[in-house]
């Protein structure tokens, strides 16, 4: 992706999983799985955002004393629905300001979220064709071959014209 920058350290820090920002070289295998299919496909991040961009619905972290991963899917209770909430303006403010024909949710949390906008009259399913792509994470179900899948997907769903150059 070509990064620079500077992040900052949170005030509180966990200590099993410590902010490194962009210096960070632990391995997430979504995002591996997720960069990777698009970097063989378009090449460059050039090529890539010359007709798309990508949105996480919810770009917080969320980690147990442990320093396990805790999913915005996992959250119970009122924490869960107050984030879904500002995640989902959030969402509705980047749709709004893009303005995009196409989205495509990546998994079915990202897609139950696009769907609550139309739910709630503020996402014209007419104006959007909406699809869900597979996630790419390991944790999900039938995920073996991701990749191939994914590809076959982005052509069965007319996205690949988009991403060639």
């Amino acid at each position: 992706m070509q990064l620079r920058g500077q992040v900052y350290k949170p005030v509180v820090e966990l200590e099993a999983r410590p902010v490194q920002g962009l210096a960070c070289t632990r391995g997430e295998q979504s995002g591996q799985r997720w960069w990777g299919l698009y970097e063989q496909l378009c090449g460059t991040p050039e090529n890539f955002f010359r007709n798309c961009f990508v949105w996480n619905i919810c770009p917080l972290a969320f980690f147990h004393a442990s320093g396990r991963n805790i999913t915005p899917a996992e959250l119970k209770g009122p924490a869960k629905t107050r984030i879904q909430q500002v995640c989902n303006e959030y969402l509705k403010t980047a749709l709004d300001l893009f303005n995009p024909t196409i989205v495509v949710s990546v998994g079915r949390y990202t897609e139950d979220r696009v769907k609550a906008l139309v739910k709630q009259n503020l996402l014209d399913p007419n104006r959007v064709q909406l699809s869900c792509m597979p996630h790419p994470s390991p944790r999900s179900l039938n995920n073996t071959n991701w990749l191939e899948k994914a590809r076959q997907w982005l052509v069965d769903h007319g996205v690949m014209p988009y991403l060639q150059s």
